[in-house]
This record gives C-alpha cells, sequence and structure tokens, in this order.
C-alpha cells in the first residue's frame, strides 16, 4: 500500500467559456467529464501547472478499496447573485441544483467521481474506500456552470 498526498485546485469556470456551454443535463458523467475537460483547457498559474500536467497525463488515479481522505476549503459565486455563495458543503442559502447529481445534496457542494462510477458527495472533509478503480475527478455540483467564479482548495490523501 501507498500513501500519497495531493493538493489539487477544482476552480470553477469563468464567463469566457459561458459561449461553449451546452444546455443544461441531468447526466452526471457528462457534467462531470465536461468540467474535467474544461479544467484542463485552462491556463494555469505556476503554482498549479504541475497538478494540471499530472491530470493530463492520468497520474491522478486510485485503485478500488483505497482509502481516500478528502479536505477541502475556499467558496465559489453560483451566478449573478453576490449572495449566492457555497463552501465545499454547499450553497449557504441551503438551495440546491435539481438538474445536476446528486439531488439531495446542497448546490455547491464539492463532488467527486473515480472513473466511469457515479458522482460522490465530498463536501468540506469526508473519508471514503474507492468504489472503483480510474482517474479521480473532482468538481462543484451546479446544474448551470458558465456564471460561477472561485475555487475550493482540496488536500486529497491516498492510503
Amino acid at each position: 500500500m501507498y500513501r500519497a498526498a495531493m493538493l489539487i485546485v477544482v476552480s470553477t469556470l469563468v464567463p469566457s467559456v459561458a459561449a461553449a456551454q451546452q444546455p443544461c443535463t441531468t447526466d452526471a458523467n457528462h457534467v462531470v467529464a465536461e468540467l474535467y475537460r474544461h479544467m484542463l483547457e485552462r491556463s494555469t498559474d505556476s503554482d498549479s501547472a504541475h497538478w494540471v500536467q499530472q491530470l493530463e497525463r492520468g497520474r491522478l488515479t486510485v485503485r478500488a478499496g483505497e482509502l481516500l481522505t478528502f479536505d477541502a476549503e475556499g467558496t465559489v459565486q453560483l451566478g449573478a447573485d453576490p449572495n449566492d455563495i457555497a463552501d465545499p458543503g454547499g450553497a449557504r442559502s441551503g438551495r440546491r441544483a435539481a438538474a445536476a447529481p446528486l439531488t439531495s445534496a446542497l448546490a455547491g457542494t464539492l463532488v467527486a467521481r473515480i472513473g466511469t462510477a457515479g458522482v460522490i458527495f465530498v463536501g468540506d472533509r469526508r473519508s471514503l474506500r474507492a468504489p472503483s478503480s480510474g482517474r479521480l475527478y473532482l468538481g462543484v455540483k451546479d446544474d448551470h456552470l458558465a456564471d460561477n467564479s472561485g475555487e475550493f482548495r482540496v488536500t486529497v490523501t491516498v492510503d
């Protein structure tokens, strides 16, 4: 067994990619795949360049049964309303995004997916056994990403 710690910045999409956004979908796999694709297309700063290179190379993978611990902080603004703010645990207002995956979770929640498995609630701190092997994807639960801004900083420990 090995132990590795990774710092991943999950940034929401800036309005500059709004023109490329397709209509909303309830397909969780599509939503997470699009988030991941847009994340890799963003220009990187010097602090995150190393992690983007690792994502591009597919090195952030986990094996079924490994213990994953997520520790997240930061905020995202979920829309044009400056009061529509979420931390990794979800929208401070308590609102939900009915068209996004995990309908029971608050809008703005930090979510994950491993390989092609379903979307998993992460929040601000969570430990779980990887349900399957594959690339680790992190994202923000929302049904309209084009108007989001901000970031979550997530440390992932794999045991």
